[in-house]
């Protein structure tokens, strides 16, 4: 059930019609009873003073049903367009006031408003004048009912001039370098700031200056951003910086050689592509140089002696020169060997240590708790340390020149190998699973470590990082569970990996007709699913003879009564059991019910409303329509009709008062008839003498519960039949002759249910002659005041006149309707003469009694 309001809004005081329907109800209750006004049925007036929500009950004769609807009260309109305000240029501000309910808003003007037609609109506008400029706006608002009202109200906005801010070209200078930041349109009423504030002399100065590095191989590229103030208004304006690079070379090489050393190599450390070195010696002599590197002779012993190098880069930026200290002394100061001190347990092997490298010089590694693999006597060693444990390492160098004979020996490096994780476990956890199942796995690892998992085929749902996860499997096929231990010392281990199986969900299918004949009571079901399955059923309503475990079963369903049901649950061999698969078995339980017969209302067609309930899954395609012979009883067809319609119609002359029934097949072939109904057929006899019309029918047979009749009647000269009453009789006397000379009658049967089933028409006649009176008493006391005749109604543009005894005519009327009083005249006889649109004349006199 619906119910509907005439409209969504009303004003306070106005009432508005709320509408309820729906099938089968006849009888309503409608809730609350606060502004509750006129109740006709489905209809009620109501009339609330707030915002409320009605309840309606509709009730038939085998249900009942509920439907809400809410009035909304609209209260008298009062808009408020918000305060006069004053605003940056290109601010966005907000006017008037939340919305009422049911109202329309109209602003005035619309420029620059988001939407002229809502309560609270945003209005934006840029001022790039030099002064204020002033917006009014006009909001209108008109209530939804009459008594609601209108109201206006207006709002200004003052926008503020726009601020002009330019923070001027980009800029590019190199590492170090002062530069000159340059705005344009400096105005001494702004108050001016920077951002960010690095490298800047004077952050809330116009033009301050900015100095920057840049100790990368390329250019760096930064925003810094102007903002002007004022008048409480802001606007900010950006610009580029770009810092070059500065060239500082890092010098490697021996810091401590052997007097008259030759051909000792230095060299810029990771050298940047396109930069260029100028290089220097004092102590020594240049003996080659290769750009980035160069070859040095040294001299005598010497505490001072240098290497200096000068660097430039691509874009033209000076670098400082940098200086490399070196020893010239018999009595090296052999470097420290460089390489890993601290390391895991995984990166025991093949570590490399080294130093710089001395032309002429002989390298001898000492070395305790590990093994030199490899450059023995070098500057470069390769080194196994066997486990977790404290090393040493150090060297001793030898050198003899033209000038003296030179060792040195360096200090020790010590070395700490940390254990790391233990490469022989392994992830725990199952190796084949079901898709879509929850796992847990694990690794027996140091309780402090933490682990970072992956899973391939799955989701992991609970306990990263920790020792044990959750793993949620989604992927069918070869799945994968990967651990990395970190402990607490900070070592990483191996990734290790269990390869994980996941196996699919069994998808158990049957076939989709599952409807049977109701004599077969015991029946073969028969379900798909995966090689080497097993199948669990459940019955119900019904007794499983054999098949379980199996695909296919035999079942004896108990009876038609039940709604008879088989589930599966199929396990694969892999151990994964199927969701239920549960069937509902169908019955054929097919039946043709017949819904009215009885006529169109142009008394055409013969009309019968049918359906087919439980439809078979293959229904047939024709129905068969059959009446019963009055005389010998037997059942005749009178045609077919498809069932893809629910209307067969044949030409009224197959009307009769006679039972109609329907004839057709279930999917079993079994015959199916529907319930016999039986139309009204009217007859009817009019009474000249009493002007009563006498109707009498027969009752509608085939509807459950009360029938009314609806009475309809066409006159001559009408278009359509008009309702004159209702009963639940088969009979009714009406006064009704006098209404017209021809008359046709009509019943109308309406079902409990609200079906329908029209009878055939049926005339009668009445002569309604005229007749006229032969006294007259016009004293105004109601009582033959007058002088009309019986049916004058009937005659209508008849004339009218009146003569007095000796022949002259005192009253006239081409229109008569029975208005002659006598007026003026004395009492006495007069003669009259009235004839009718047809010609037909009537003579008679009339007495006068005044």
């Amino acid at each position: 059930m619906q119910v509907i309001a005439e409209r969504p809004y009303i004003c306070q005081g106005e009432s508005v019609k709320l509408s309820a329907f729906g099938a089968g109800a006849s009888q309503f209750t409608w809730l609350p009873a606060q502004g509750l006004g006129t109740i006709n049925g489905a209809e009620a007036i109501v009339q609330p003073t707030v915002t409320t929500t009605y309840t309606v009950i509709g009730s038939g004769s085998c249900h009942s049903d509920t439907a809400r609807i809410t009035v909304v009260v609209a209260p008298p309109a009062y808009v408020n367009a918000g305060p006069d305000q004053s605003i940056c240029s290109g601010a966005t501000v907000q006017l008037g006031t939340s919305p009422q309910p049911g109202y329309n808003y109209t602003w005035h003007t619309s420029t620059n408003l988001s939407d002229s037609t809502i309560a609270n609109p945003t209005f934006s506008v840029v001022n790039t004048g030099s002064t204020n400029r002033a917006y009014q706006f006009i909001v209108t608002m008109d209530g939804p009912g009459a008594t609601c009202g209108k109201d206006k109200d207006t709002v200004q906005i003052t926008v503020k001039p726009q601020i002009a801010v330019n923070a001027g070209s980009a800029r590019t200078f190199c590492s170090g370098i002062p530069t000159v930041l340059q705005p344009q349109q400096y105005n001494s009423a702004y108050a001016y700031s920077w951002s960010p504030t690095t490298g800047l002399s004077n952050a809330n100065t116009f033009a301050p200056t900015l100095t920057l590095t840049n100790t990368s191989a390329k250019p760096d590229t930064l925003t810094y951003t102007l903002t002007a103030t004022f008048n409480g208004c802001s606007r900010s304006s950006p610009v580029q910086v770009i810092v070059l690079p500065e060239p500082r070379p890092v010098i490697y090489g021996p810091a401590s050689v052997c007097p008259g050393s030759p051909q000792i190599t230095y060299q810029v450390q990771n050298p940047i592509p396109g930069n260029s070195y100028i290089w220097g010696v004092r102590g020594g002599s240049l003996s080659q140089t290769f750009g980035d590197s160069i070859w040095v002779n040294w001299g005598a012993a010497s505490a001072t002696a240098t290497v200096w190098a000068l660097g430039s880069n691509r874009f033209n930026c000076p670098g400082d020169t940098v200086f490399f200290p070196v020893l010239i002394n018999p009595l090296l100061q052999t470097e420290k060997p460089k390489g890993n001190d601290t390391l895991c347990e995984n990166d025991k092997q093949n570590q490399l240590y080294q130093l710089a490298r001395a032309q002429g010089s002989v390298y001898t590694w000492g070395i305790r708790g590990g093994s030199i693999v490899s450059g023995q006597s070098s500057h470069a060693v390769r080194v196994n340390w066997p486990g977790p444990g404290q090393y040493k390492l150090w060297v001793q160098e030898s050198a003899q020149t033209s000038l003296a004979q030179c060792y040195g020996v360096s200090d020790t490096l010590r070395i700490t190998v940390l254990p790391s994780p233990d490469t022989t476990l392994a992830v725990q956890g199952p190796a084949s699973v079901c898709e879509q199942s929850q796992q847990s796995y694990s690794l027996a690892g140091n309780p402090g470590s933490i682990y970072h998992w992956q899973v391939i085929g799955g989701a992991i749902i609970g306990g990263q990082g920790s020792g044990s996860v959750q793993v949620n499997w989604q992927t069918v096929g070869q799945g994968e569970v990967k651990v990395q231990e970190t402990l607490p010392n900070g070592c990483v281990g191996n990734w290790l990996t269990l390869f994980v199986q996941v196996n699919p969900i069994p998808v158990t299918t049957s076939p989709v007709f599952n409807t049977f004949c109701p004599e077969a009571l015991t029946r073969t079901h028969q379900v798909q699913g995966m090689p080497g399955s097993a199948f669990q059923w459940q019955v119900s309503g019904g007794t499983l003879l054999s098949g379980q475990g199996t695909s296919q079963t035999t079942i004896r369903w108990d009876s038609l009564s039940v709604n008879p049901s088989y589930s599966v649950i199929e396990t694969s061999a892999s151990g994964c059991s199927s969701a239920p698969h549960t069937v509902a078995v169908e019955f054929d339980r097919s039946a043709l019910k017949l819904l009215s017969v009885g006529l169109d209302e142009a008394e055409e067609n013969l009309i019968i409303q049918y359906k087919l309930q439980h439809p078979p899954l293959t229904p047939p395609v024709y129905l068969n329509i059959f009446a019963q012979n009055s005389q010998t009883g037997q059942w005749e067809s009178i045609g077919q009709s498809s069932l893809a319609n629910t209307v067969f119609r044949a030409p009224a002359a197959a009307f009769e008062m006679r039972h109609y029934r329907l004839q057709g097949r279930n999917y079993c072939s079994n015959e199916l008839y529907s319930k016999a109904h039986r139309p009204v057929k009217l007859t009817a006899a009019g009474q000249e003498n009493s002007g009563e019309v006498k109707l009498s029918w027969n009752a509608y047979k085939g509807w459950p519960g009360t029938v009314q009749y609806e009475v309809w009647r066409q006159l001559e000269g009408q278009t359509a039949f008009e309702k004159l009453a209702v009963t639940t009789d088969s009979s009714l006397s009406l006064k009704t002759g006098r209404d017209g000379f021809r008359q046709r009658y009509r019943i109308k049967a309406v079902s409990a249910s609200g079906r329908e089933s029209w009878s055939q028409s049926v005339g009668v006649e009445f002569q309604n002659e005229l007749g006229f009176p032969n006294i007259i008493t016009p004293n105004n006391d109601r009582l033959n005041d007058t002088f009309t005749a019986s049916n004058l109604h009937l005659y209508p543009n008849s004339s009218l006149k009146i003569f007095n005894r000796w022949g002259q005519e005192v009253f006239s009327s081409q229109h008569y309707r029975g208005e002659w009083q006598a007026e003026g005249l004395s009492s006495g006889t007069y003669y009259y003469l009235l004839q009718t649109p047809n010609g037909k004349k009537f003579k008679g006199w009339v007495e006068v009694v005044k």
